[in-house]
This record gives C-alpha cells, structure tokens and sequence, in this order.
C-alpha cells in the first residue's frame, strides 16, 4: 500500500464542537485497545538510566502525560515537557512543562536526550519528516515512536468498528487515514534519516495496528548490532 499523506477531520472542527469531543473520545478509546500508553511506561521502564529530560512531540490533550505522571517510578525520574501547536491542555501535569510551537520550528531539541511520538509522525511527508530527523540526530539517545502500521488488516479492523458504532464518521475517517500515511518495515528510522552505523533500531508491529520503534543511539565504539524487526 503507498502511503498518502492527507489532512484529518478532527484538525477543522471547532475543539468545543460535539463532533470534536465524540472524536477525542474515540481516539482515547483506540489508545487504550492498542495499550500505547502502557507500551510508552513498559519502554521507559527497560531505560532508566535514560530518563531525565523528556520531550513528547504533538502531545495534543495531554493524556500520555498524564497516565505516565501518574505512575510514581516514572515521575520520580522523568521530567518531561510537552509541545503541541494548541496551548497547554487541562490533563497535562501541573509540575510539568508545556510548550505552545509548531515542532517543525521548535529550536530547544539540544535540551532534550528522550523524544516519545504517539500517534504523530504520521502525519508529516517524507520531506517533513528528513527534517524532523536532522532535529533528532542532534541530541536525541532515545526514541520512543509508536504509529500506526499502514495494513489492509487494520483498515478492514476500523470498518468493523465503524460498522458496530463503535466509530463516527469523523473518527472512522480519520483512524483509516492515519492508517494509509503510517509506516511499514523499516519505514520511518529511514525516513527519518537515522542510519544504521549510529543507530540500533526495534520494531514491532501489532495485532491491533500499532507500529512500535525504539531507536537508541548506540554508543561510541560499540560494534553496530543487528537490527530487530518483529510482526505480531
């Protein structure tokens, strides 16, 4: 399937609007049957020793950040900052940062050695996305990504969900157009330009849609590893 990059629903509606709030709604509800929040708090578990200064990119309604501040263990050792083009929204944790700018402009990527991306990369073209990974090799040790996997499987899946109600229009719309610009193989380390001599690269993608990556920077002078792809 080619991926097709085009504008989501959601992102003309007026944010009050009652189609908006069933769509947020829908959206949390796929998070939670693809279990990406408890995905993002398994991975930072496997990397203490790289928690500290965290950035979430697009953290749109602040819900990842939440769920993982309310975790003690993570939000003793991670301090995370969360950027979005909309303003600071109402379940981001108090005691962490919120930065109001477009991360294709954002300029404070030195500050940070740990980026998490859920459900965001997706939405940039493969030129977007080359740029996003200069930013990224300038700093980041780790990134935590997890997208959608652009299968027929899962567009089939949203169907059935539409077709049981589960979806509305808005939010059928757009989980199967964030399917056709999601990621396959070893996709989006390439698009974002992370070659494999500096970099040491896990993914995985899921029953229920999810594309999984984990790329670490590998330290200098450790011999290149191999890198591991797994289907659910």
């Amino acid at each position: 399937m080619k991926r097709i990059v085009e504008p989501e629903w959601i992102d003309q509606l007026d944010p009050a609007s009652l189609e908006a709030r069933r769509t947020r709604g829908e959206l949390r509800r796929m998070n939670a049957l693809m279990r990406n929040f408890d995905w993002f708090r398994a991975q930072l578990a496997r990397h203490p020793s790289l928690f500290g200064r965290g950035l979430e990119l697009g953290a749109g309604d602040g819900h990842l950040g939440a769920y993982l501040f309310a975790d003690p263990t993570t939000r003793r050792r991670l301090d995370l900052v969360g950027i979005d083009r909309i303003g600071r929204p109402p379940a981001w944790p108090e005691d962490w940062r919120w930065e109001q700018k477009d991360i294709l402009r954002f300029e404070g990527w030195r500050d940070f050695p740990l980026l998490l991306a859920n459900m965001v990369l997706h939405h940039f073209s493969a030129e977007e996305l080359a740029l996003l990974g200069s930013r990224i090799r300038d700093s980041c040790r780790l990134l935590l990504a997890l997208e959608t996997a652009r299968r027929g499987m899962h567009l089939a899946q949203v169907r059935a969900l539409r077709v049981f109600g589960i979806l509305g229009p808005v939010g059928y719309h757009d989980a199967s157009t964030s399917i056709q610009a999601g990621f396959v193989g070893e996709e989006l380390p390439q698009l974002l330009g992370l070659p494999s001599s500096e970099w040491h690269w896990q993914i995985r993608l899921t029953f229920f849609g999810a594309y999984q990556l984990v790329a670490e920077r590998r330290s200098s002078g450790v011999p290149a590893r191999t890198r591991q792809f797994r289907r659910a």
